[in-house]
């Protein structure tokens, strides 16, 4: 049996999670401390984000954010900062960006190349195939008076 390899993440998508996550200002504190969590939502959270990481001292440090219900207005989330008793609101854009699935935080790149660092082409359909190729070398691709992507040429079926 194969050893597990957990598949790529979305860069861009898990970017986006932790600029809004690392950017997320207190909008105001609600209560300083509340032993019924029940109106906000957070007895039981709609969402646990967890961020952890390491510090200066290279030691484990870890943060919990919960997130409840929206506020009568539905222009913000009740939340609570694991460890810290103040209920507070923030932005309700954050429920968007957590409400997320496998899916939508998965890489679905399909051909993972830049076009940069392409050097050949081949096609097939039926019986027909078709290659193409750009110059091989830095200088070739110089004295071919490109940049960046070369000169491309058709190599098959038929050279030129």
């Amino acid at each position: 049996m194969l050893p597990f390899s957990p598949p790529p993440a979305d860069a861009e998508a898990i970017g986006n999670l932790l600029s809004t996550l690392t950017r997320l200002d207190t909008e105001r504190v609600v209560a300083e401390k509340s032993q019924d969590l029940s109106p906000y939502g957070l007895k039981e959270p709609q969402f646990e984000v967890t961020l952890k990481g390491q510090d200066e001292k290279k030691r484990k440090v870890s943060q919990t954010l919960w997130v409840g219900q929206a506020n009568p207005t539905n222009s913000f989330l009740y939340s609570q900062m694991e460890g810290n008793p103040q209920i507070i609101l923030v932005d309700l854009s954050l429920r968007q960006e957590l409400d997320k699935d496998v899916y939508d935080m998965r890489d679905k790149t399909v051909m993972a190349f830049q076009p940069e660092e392409i050097q050949k082409v081949e096609l097939s359909l039926d019986k027909l195939s078709i290659s193409v190729g750009q110059a091989s070398s830095l200088s070739d691709r110089q004295d071919a008076g490109s940049t960046s992507t070369g000169r491309w040429s058709l190599l098959a079926p038929l050279q030129y």
